[in-house]
């Protein structure tokens, strides 16, 4: 299964700085497990800077 990073950026997020990988089939999965974990702040907005596939 491909790997999907969630980053973070200096402030706001549960992490300063570095990220979380998630396995998933696609990355709408991945992000609904994310969500699972770290939930929006803001609905509709994920709670993480960036996200990025393996590629």
């Amino acid at each position: 299964m491909p790997k999907f990073y969630f980053t973070y950026g200096s402030e706001g997020h549960p992490f300063y700085g570095g990220w979380t990988e998630v396995e998933a089939p696609d990355e709408d999965t991945a992000c609904a497990a994310f969500q699972a974990a770290h939930p929006d702040k803001h609905k509709g907005f994920l709670n993480c800077s960036m996200v990025y596939d393996e590629k």
